[in-house]
Parts: structure tokens; sequence; C-alpha cells
């Protein structure tokens, strides 16, 4: 099939994603340009410049502070659009899989991450972060501005996709409804998709520190950081009122003590309620547990930076509790 698309339609999707990047979208996959090569890589590359700020707005959104001392590899920002595009078409799903896990599927990432590497270096000369071996770093959160208005826009842009599909067409409905059903047919077929494509997230780093966005208990979380063949022997709460517990590990005999502090809502406007009120008008003191959780850990990351003793950090974020 041929995609023709007005120049300045092109561009609008390319610079502002106006049209839900549904034209300028493509180009987070491979292509091969016949006409113009020099101006379609060219705005590839500010289409992947747009996405990876877009991407870093959100990711400060969610994790605040300790965005600064993540690495993020240039694989991330290409899942992380296409995860969105799967959200907002899921048939497209199969298509993605068979792009970049398939026969040629090595080579296509490659040929994806180019132009992001382009982009990451530009954006780099501008001193918004650090890019170095394949991953961007030390990113100045005061140069990212993020708010609510992101997160409602990329709602609306997955609206404004669907609306220029449709404005698109110039078949009829039952060859439109015909091509849905092929790709939903060949979107549910039994494949298993890599935990990178399904979650991004699992590829964020933190130097020195473990880090996880997916849900894990005890056991999971302790054999993730010293083995499969590392056991929990006990666990205790450190005291009634207290949030901390502590875990002792057997590591083949030899055991192992860690600290584990939870963040969970109820207890912490139960336990710092009192002071919100106290010092209301003189301080800011959040009560949110994911924020309190990014702080802390933030506080003890510029510690070991500064080469001050701190204990070991270990971070993990657990859907529905937080563990720092």
């Amino acid at each position: 099939s041929i995609l023709l698309v007005d120049k300045d339609f092109f561009e609008e999707d390319i610079y502002l994603g106006a049209h839900g990047e549904f034209v300028g979208g493509r180009l987070y996959s491979v292509f091969k340009p016949i006409l113009n090569k020099d101006y379609i890589e060219n705005l590839e590359v500010v289409l992947k410049k747009r996405a990876i700020l877009e991407e870093l707005r959100l990711l400060k959104l969610k994790y605040g502070d300790l965005l600064k001392h993540m690495k993020i590899p240039l694989k991330y920002f290409l899942f992380a659009r296409l995860k969105k595009r799967i959200i907002a078409y899921p048939p497209v799903k199969y298509s993605y899989y068979k792009t970049f896990y398939g026969e040629s599927g090595s080579e296509n990432l490659r040929r994806a991450l180019q132009a992001f590497e382009k982009a990451a270096i530009e954006i780099s000369s501008e001193n918004l972060f650090k890019y170095i071996d394949g991953y961007i770093t030390s990113i100045s959160l005061d140069r990212i501005p993020a708010s609510l208005r992101e997160i409602l826009k990329y709602l609306f842009r997955g609206v404004s996709m669907y609306i220029t599909h449709g404005r698109s067409a110039s078949v009829t409905l039952n060859v439109v409804l015909d091509e849905v059903k092929g790709k939903v047919r060949r979107g549910t077929r039994s494949i298993r998709v890599p935990k990178e494509m399904d979650n991004p997230e699992i590829l964020l780093e933190m130097d020195n520190i473990y880090f996880s966005p997916e849900s894990m208990d005890v056991d999971e979380l302790v054999k993730a950081l010293f083995g499969s063949d590392a056991t929990v022997k006990d666990v205790r709460k450190a005291g009634w009122m207290s949030n901390l517990y502590i875990l002792t590990v057997d590591l083949k005999g030899r055991e192992k003590k860690l600290v584990i502090k939870n963040f969970p809502i109820i207890s912490i406007i139960l336990k710092w309620i009192w002071l919100v009120i106290w010092l209301y008008g003189l301080k800011k003191f959040s009560l949110n547990p994911w924020e309190r959780l990014n702080k802390e850990v933030d506080g003890l990351y510029t510690l070991y930076k500064c080469r001050v003793q701190r204990p070991k950090t270990i971070c993990c974020y657990m859907e529905g509790q937080n563990f720092g």
C-alpha cells in the first residue's frame, strides 16, 4: 500500500505530533527512503529528539528526583514509543514483534536506534543530559519541565491518531473493517512478547542500586539480589508503629541482614499528619508515599556520591507498595 501525505501535514506530525503521529510514527520502525533521503532522515532525527524529551518528562513525573540518578539506554525510548502506539492500536503489536524480534530483528533494531543516537548527541550538546556509551545519564531535571498536561496531551494524541486514520481512508467502510479484522487476527496470535516490549521501564538502570519497576514480593527481591539459592530465613517488624522490617537472608549457610522500609499511605498519614498540620504555612511536607521514597533514595544516593558513609541502598518499586 502507498501512504500519500501533504508536506505541511507530515511536518506538523513530526514536529508536534499534531495528528497523533499517524504518519510520523511510521519512522519509529525501519524504512527505506525512495526519494529525498536526506529530508526524510533529518525529520526522523527531529521526531526522535522530541520523543526523547517527551519520555524524559513522563519519567520525571513518575520518578521525580530519582531520574537524575538513572541510566537510560536508547532502546528504552524506542520501546516506550512503540508501547504507546500498541496501547492506542493493539493490532500493531504483532507487526512490531516481527520487526524487532523476527529474523532480521537485530539489524532492524540497530537501524531504528541510529537516529535516536544522533538525536541524543544533539540534545546532549545543549547540556540537558550526558550521552555515554548508548546511555543517557546525568539528567538536568530543572531544564525538563513536566506537568499533568503532558499526560493529557499524550492521551489526546491517541484519539488524534484514530481521527486522522478515519480522515485518511479513501475506501469503503467494509474495506476498512476487513483490514482491521485481519490485523486483529494477527495481533491475537499466541506470541511470547519480550518483557522489554511489554514494560520498557525494566530497561531503566541506576548506578550501584538495584532497581525494578515491576511488582515483586520479598522472596523474588532476595533472589534477584543474591541469586536463586538465597532464601528468606526471617522477617520481623522493627516496632509496632515502625515501617521498617528486619530481613535475615540465608546465603548457603551464611546470614545477611537487610532493612526494608515500607511506605504505606495509611501508616504515613497516621504517623505524619500532625507534623504536616504543625508546619502548615512554614514547610511543605509531602505525604505521597512514592515522593517520599524518591526523596529518601535521592538523599542516600547523594551522600554516596559525596563519599559519606550511608546504608547500601536497594530501590524497588512494587505495585501497591513502595520499598526503599
